[in-house]
C-alpha cells in the first residue's frame, strides 16, 4: 500500500508548489523520510531498553504516530490550493501566476517508456535506491557486530546518518531553489548539479572508505556518504515531476516500480553478503559495490538527463 505514496505526493506538489520553488518544498517535505527513519530507530530502542516488555511492542508505538497523522491528513488535506477554503485571495493570485493550467490527456505510455530522460532518471532512481535500502536497513547491523554497541545504544547512534540527510536536504534544497530564481544556471543543469552531489560524491567516500584502518572512522565516512546523498532531493527526483507536469502520477509510478526493484535486489544481495552479521572485509567489499553502482547508475544522469517539458506532455 505504501507504493501509493510517492505518485499521490509527486501529482500533490505539483498541483500546489510555484516551479521556482519545486526542489525547496519537495526536500523539506521529504525530510519526513529520515525524519521517520529516526524514530523507527530510537524509539524500539528506547522501549527496549526502559520496558522489560517484548521488543514487539515498538511497533505498536509508531501504529499510534502514523494513525494520529492520518486523522489529521483527512481532514486537513485539500488536492489543490483552489480547493483549499484557508488560501486567501493573494495567495490564490500568486499561484494562479505561476501555475500552467493541467490538461485531461491520454497516458502517452509509448513515449514515455521510449523516452531518454525518463529512463535516465529511473536508471538514477535504482542506484540511489540500493544505496538508500543499504544504509538505512543494514548499517545498524554493522553498529551492533563490528562496532559492538547494544540494541539501545545502536537506535540512537543509527539515527545520526538521517539527521545528517535532513540537514543537507534543507540546505540543498534552499540552495537550489535560490539558484533557479536567479536564474544562475538553467533548471536541467541545476538538477544535474545536485545529483552530483548526492551521488557521485556518496560514491567517491564510499570508494575511500575500505582503506581508512578504524572502524568507527569507516563508519564516520558511511554517515557522511548518507548525509550527502540528500542533495538528490534538489537534483533527479524533482526532474520527474518537471519534465512532465500533465503526467506526473504515471511517470513516479515507473520510478516507484524500479525503486522498489532497487530495494528488494538490494536486500537479496546483502542476506547473500552478509553471513554472521559480517565482518569488515564484507563491509569493505558492500562498500565498494555500492560505489561502482552508484557511478554507473547515477553518472549518466550528468549526461543523459534533461528537466525540460517533454514534447509528449501535451500530446493528444
Amino acid at each position: 500500500m505504501g507504493g501509493c505514496w510517492w505518485p499521490f505526493m509527486n501529482v500533490m506538489l505539483s498541483n500546489w508548489c510555484p516551479p521556482t520553488e519545486l526542489s525547496y518544498m519537495y526536500s523539506v517535505i521529504n525530510t519526513g523520510l529520515p525524519g521517520g527513519i529516526i524514530l523507527g530507530t530510537v524509539i524500539p530502542g528506547m522501549i527496549y531498553k526502559n520496558s522489560s516488555s517484548d521488543f514487539q511492542h515498538s511497533f505498536f508505538a509508531i501504529m499510534v504516530l502514523c494513525l494520529l497523522w492520518s486523522v489529521y491528513w483527512l481532514y486537513g488535506f485539500y488536492s489543490s490550493p483552489w480547493d483549499d477554503p484557508r488560501v486567501n485571495e493573494e495567495e490564490l493570485d500568486y499561484l494562479s501566476t505561476n501555475f500552467k493550467p493541467k490538461l485531461k490527456l491520454p497516458v502517452p505510455w509509448w513515449y514515455i517508456i521510449t523516452s531518454l530522460p525518463v529512463w535516465s532518471m529511473l536508471l538514477a532512481n535504482y542506484g540511489s535506491t540500493v544505496f538508500y535500502t543499504v544504509l538505512i536497513y543494514y548499517m545498524p547491523i554493522y553498529v551492533k557486530s563490528v562496532l559492538g554497541f547494544l540494541v539501545a545504544e545502536n537506535g540512537l547512534i543509527s539515527a545520526v546518518p538521517p539527521i545528517g540527510q535532513i540537514l543537507v536536504m534543507f540546505t540543498t534544497g534552499y540552495l537550489s531553489t535560490y539558484i533557479q530564481i536567479k536564474k544562475l544556471f538553467s533548471v536541467t543543469n541545476i538538477r544535474k548539479i545536485f545529483t552530483f552531489i548526492g551521488t557521485i560524491i556518496p560514491a567517491c567516500i564510499l570508494l575511500a572508505a575500505p582503506l581508512v584502518k578504524q572502524n568507527h572512522t569507516f563508519y564516520a565516512m558511511m554517515v557522511l556518504a548518507y548525509a550527502a546523498s540528500g542533495a538528490v532531493f534538489s537534483g533527479f527526483r524533482v526532474t520527474q515531476i518537471e519534465m512532465s507536469p500533465n503526467f506526473v502520477a504515471a511517470i513516479t509510478s515507473m520510478g516507484d516500480l524500479i525503486g522498489s526493484a532497487g530495494m528488494n535486489s538490494a536486500h537479496f544481495a546483502l542476506m547473500m553478503f552478509i553471513e554472521n552479521d559480517g565482518d569488515q572485509a564484507t563491509w569493505n567489499y558492500i562498500s565498494l559495490i555500492l560505489s561502482v553502482l552508484l557511478f554507473l547508475c547515477c553518472g549518466q544522469f550528468l549526461f543523459l538527463s534533461s528537466s525540460e517539458v517533454q514534447s509528449w506532455n501535451a500530446i493528444d
